[in-house]
């Protein structure tokens, strides 16, 4: 009976895995993205201005004290990244733990996942960021609990896809290659 249990967790998993939805542009206000953040190598970034407008994005939600999910998640963008090597494709992870999570430590992070720009890791003040994960719909008072969502940019943050649980690196790949009409 357990066995069945497990399997049935499994399958039901793969399958909130594999639904996606485009969300409404007026969803996401882009002047709510238009924030001060810090990347893994202390550079201070504008959210909208350098790491969305006119880029098509991926990005995850993590911790560097994670030990369950993040890892997880981090290992499935760095399989993104090479498989995409040479497109113009840009990798986001935000820290849903800006309290503790310095620059230094989410370029620790980045260096054991190998990851290689145009992959930042941000931080960066803890009510800028609680704000930004509420405005991307991923803020939880519960660090442990946090989403593993995935949110796919292809039009400047106007148009947003959604992949929840644990998208394998293909529903990804395949979302941010997709032209902005095209239904996957």
């Amino acid at each position: 009976m357990r066995f069945c249990l497990l399997l049935l967790c499994f399958i039901l998993s793969k399958s909130i895995c594999a639904q996606s939805y485009a969300s409404n542009p007026a969803d996401v206000d882009l002047q709510q993205l238009n924030v001060a953040v810090i990347n893994q190598h202390g550079q201070p970034l504008n959210f909208y201005e350098d790491l969305i407008k006119a880029k098509r994005v991926a990005i995850n939600f993590v911790f560097t004290q994670c030990l369950t999910s993040c890892p997880l998640s981090v290992a499935i963008f760095r399989q993104v990244q090479v498989k995409l090597a040479k497109q113009a494709i840009s990798l986001i992870s935000i820290s849903v733990d800006p309290s503790h999570d310095t620059p230094e430590s989410l370029l620790k992070l980045s260096q054991k996942f190998h990851a290689q720009a145009p992959w930042d890791f941000i931080t960066g003040d803890p009510v800028v960021i609680t704000q930004l994960l509420k405005t991307l719909g991923s803020y939880t008072a519960d660090k442990n609990a946090h989403s593993n969502m995935v949110l796919i940019s292809q039009a400047d943050g106007r148009q947003w896809t959604k992949l929840y649980g644990f998208p394998q690196p293909k529903a990804i790949i395949t979302a941010l290659t997709a032209t902005p009409d095209q239904k996957f």
